[in-house]
């Protein structure tokens, strides 16, 4: 497969990992290691919002392999790919570049931002008198020329809770039962 394939792939397993392991596979770094060609492109892709931080993602890709060096002691002076995390008027955005200024995905946590018509259709019909619970997350991937999204979305009905990942369309991709102190 093609870098950004195993990369998509990297990142997803990764942020679950990081989460749970306060941040391994992230680096933070000084906004003057930020290569230029990524701060064109962040004016080119975000309007109207403040970067909180940034980061460098220690993976390597050979031969189609990952190799990710989880030691929070490596000085690097480059990535290969890059996380800025901003934050607008819907919400957080996490915003991953490859070291050219390429977007490869992003993360966002939206905050008062209505869903997409397909997603609301697919929650009356398939979750009838769930509700939505908190904040929502659109996370999209930029691969050959193609922008794909995904929605992560949490229901609520009689004390139960569904955590629901949905693809742009309205189809549900994942969902899974939680307790009521799993939700992010």
């Amino acid at each position: 497969m093609k870098k950004s394939n195993f990369l998509l792939v990297a990142l997803v397993t990764f942020s679950t990992l990081a989460k749970a392991q306060k941040e391994l596979f992230h680096a933070k770094i000084d906004e003057k290691a930020v290569p230029e060609k990524i701060w064109k492109a962040l004016d080119r892709d975000f309007k109207d919002v403040k970067i909180l931080k940034y980061e460098g993602l220690p993976i390597t890709m050979i031969d189609g392999q990952i190799y990710v060096d989880s030691d929070e002691n490596t000085n690097r002076k480059q990535y290969e790919d890059y996380v800025v995390t901003l934050v607008g008027k819907s919400g957080v955005i996490s915003a991953t570049y490859d070291a050219e200024g390429k977007l490869i995905s992003t993360f966002e946590k939206l905050k008062n931002t209505a869903l997409p018509g397909d997603i609301l259709a697919t929650i009356g019909r398939d979750f009838p008198g769930w509700a939505v619970k908190g904040d929502k997350v659109r996370m999209r991937s930029y691969r050959d020329g193609m922008e794909t999204a995904h929605y992560k979305i949490w229901l609520q009905k009689n004390g139960m809770q569904e955590e629901v990942v949905l693809d742009e369309t309205g189809k549900v991709i994942r969902q899974k039962s939680q307790t009521s102190n799993d939700n992010t």
